[in-house]
């Protein structure tokens, strides 16, 4: 995050705010020699993809990804009418965050922003089409949504690539473009029962999502209790999950 996220959010900033602060801060090593996850990174990518597309983020993915899919309880930000009639499950946010009633989680800033890097509202059901579509290599239940190539570079580990990434992180801590893999010497792996070539992803608020190509398998959790910084207590019961259907 932003050295001054904090800040930016009790200021109730505009994402183009966000955007320019990554714009201007520090690289945390050269390109192409490292691999770290950055929030900010989905910053730019807002941007890129109105730019390129001629409509907003939030449109952008209902239209091409979230209707196609029959996502109709997903939205990237809420409408104010959306948070007045069925606002977000609220999150247990942590201590350093229960003052920020205006902009933490659970506020109407936060869960209408629609941040591209954290402020995805969503379902089961709906993470679970989308997951489907992801094991089918990019089908949908009626067309095409991404190219099988797509899939293959986004959800396969890409740091190889890149001879100048320390071997150790190349080997065990991989990334496609966009998934993160199951990171298995690293406590917080998916699960302990899944292979290396997993992927899926955390989110900050108590969710994962990960995605087994071998078994054809995903699976979705969504909880209210913030993640702890590298651990996660979702993961006990992924392995408990994994191991039942074995």
């Amino acid at each position: 995050m932003l050295p001054n996220n904090r800040e930016l959010r009790m200021g109730q900033a505009s994402l183009d705010k966000f955007v320019a602060g990554t714009c201007t801060a520090e690289m945390e090593f050269a390109a192409g020699r490292g691999a770290q996850y950055q929030s900010m990174g989905y910053a730019l990518l807002t941007p890129i993809v109105e730019a390129a597309a001629g409509q907003s983020l939030r449109d952008f993915l209902r239209e091409r990804i979230f209707e196609p899919l029959e996502m109709h309880s997903t939205e990237l930000g809420l409408s104010d009418q959306q948070w007045k009639a069925h606002p977000a499950a609220e999150v247990r946010v942590p201590e350093d965050h229960r003052i920020g009633t205006d902009w933490n989680w659970n506020s109407h800033y936060w869960q209408t922003l629609g941040a591209a890097w954290g402020g995805l509202i969503s379902t089961v059901d709906d993470l679970s089409r989308f997951c489907r579509c992801m094991l089918l290599d990019g089908l949908g239940p009626h067309s095409r949504i991404f190219s099988a190539a797509s899939v293959r570079m986004a959800t396969t580990n890409r740091l190889p690539d890149f001879a100048l990434v320390p071997e150790p992180d190349r080997r065990t801590r991989g990334w496609g473009y966009g998934w993160r893999m199951n990171w298995l010497d690293h406590r917080s792996c998916f699960s302990d029962f899944l292979p290396a070539s997993a992927y899926g992803h955390w989110g900050a608020t108590g969710t994962v999502f990960w995605l087994d190509r071998e078994r054809e398998l995903a699976g979705v959790l969504l909880s209210t209790q913030a993640i702890e910084r590298n651990a996660s207590h979702l993961t006990s019961l992924t392995n408990a999950i994994v191991s039942a259907l074995d």
